[in-house]
């Protein structure tokens, strides 16, 4: 019998994977590579600070230093890079934004996470920028599609790997041991991200996904290694490739660009940018969120042997590898997983 079954490979199925083989525990992931996952759509950073109150993430220091010590062992095994330290500058965008920063920046103690941003450096000049801006420190870039891309391909090499999309109807549940394709799992964690919708098992979950679109742009005038925000996110890639987005949508949720989408990305980088660029790409994806925005991890109410990974939402690369070796822990040695966090009817 094998251990796990694993559906998806966006970082929550590969964090569960990684974790899967450093205990040396035998498993399969299934993931179809018609689906577009968030994953793959994502400009991959954690930002420490949110919000226009500059509040600090939840439990960021945990987050940061489990993200970094699960992203370096990936780089180890899969021999690429997965993530660097990076900063983002955050640009005002109004004169009652910069009022509302000066008005709370005495009250922050987090000289570790913020400074200011003078315009005049780091290719402040690039930009619109007509009320300064502050620089968030202790961000990392994460690289997810070189991650899932490996990874992929490492696990297909060790014949871990089955890219076929899941029939939730072939799936037999038993007391003791979960058959699927003429083999036995003892355990299965659901890691579909926004494909849980479709889940049988899963209805009783309130997920409200949020679709992105983004472009891929070339931008030769602008050399950064840093983000750059103001509504819209400009993330470097490589050189003079930068991901730029994204929209938030709460309808008509498919993995399709539209016009509008285009226009309304197209507007704000034009009022963010002053050096010429080009649009290479256009494309979307659809984030996991849920309606409470917090996340599912855990035990199927009603299925001993069923647990999920899901609804990480924006925040997917900071919490994936965080609640992946815990949930495993949970599965094997029944340690507690946060209340919030649980299925539950």
């Amino acid at each position: 019998m094998i251990d796990f079954l694993v559906v998806g490979l966006g970082i929550a199925g590969a964090t569960i994977a990684h974790e899967l083989e450093k205990r040396n525990l035998s498993f399969h992931v299934i993931d179809s590579i018609k689906n577009q996952s968030a994953t793959l759509s994502a400009g991959g950073i954690i930002n420490p600070v949110t919000g226009r109150k500059y509040a600090l993430q939840w439990n960021i220091e945990q987050l940061l230093q489990q993200a970094k010590t699960t992203y370096g062992e990936l780089e180890e095994k899969l021999q690429i890079q997965t993530f660097r330290n990076t900063e983002i500058i955050r640009l005002h965008k109004s004169a009652d934004a910069l009022q509302a920063w000066k008005s709370i920046k005495q009250d922050l103690a987090m000289n570790d996470w913020l400074s200011e941003f003078n315009a005049s450096d780091n290719l402040g000049f690039h930009f619109r920028n007509d009320f300064g801006g502050i620089k968030i420190k202790n961000a990392l870039q994460i690289f997810p599609q070189q991650i899932i891309s490996a990874y992929s391909k490492l696990l297909l090499l060790n014949n871990k790997i089955l890219q076929v999309e899941l029939q939730h109807e072939d799936l037999q549940l038993k007391e003791n041991k979960i058959h699927w394709n003429n083999m036995d799992y003892r355990y299965i964690i659901f890691c579909e991200g926004y494909a849980a919708i479709k889940n049988p098992l899963l209805q009783f979950l309130q997920f409200k996904p949020a679709k992105g679109q983004y472009f891929i742009l070339h931008i030769p005038e602008l050399q950064t290694e840093n983000t750059f925000q103001k509504e819209i996110a400009i993330v470097p890639l490589n050189k003079d490739m930068f991901w730029a987005g994204a929209t938030n949508e709460w309808d008509n949720i498919n993995n399709a660009p539209s016009e509008t989408g285009y226009n309304q990305l197209k507007n704000k980088l034009d009022e963010l940018l002053n050096v010429p660029y080009t649009i290479q790409q256009h494309a979307a994806g659809v984030r996991p969120t849920m309606k409470n925005r917090t996340p599912v991890i855990g035990r199927h109410p009603e299925h001993n042997n069923v647990f999920l990974l899901n609804g990480l939402g924006t925040k997917g690369f900071s919490l994936a590898p965080y609640y992946a070796p815990l949930l495993i822990a949970h599965i094997l040695n029944d340690a507690a997983l946060p209340e919030n966090v649980i299925p539950k009817k």
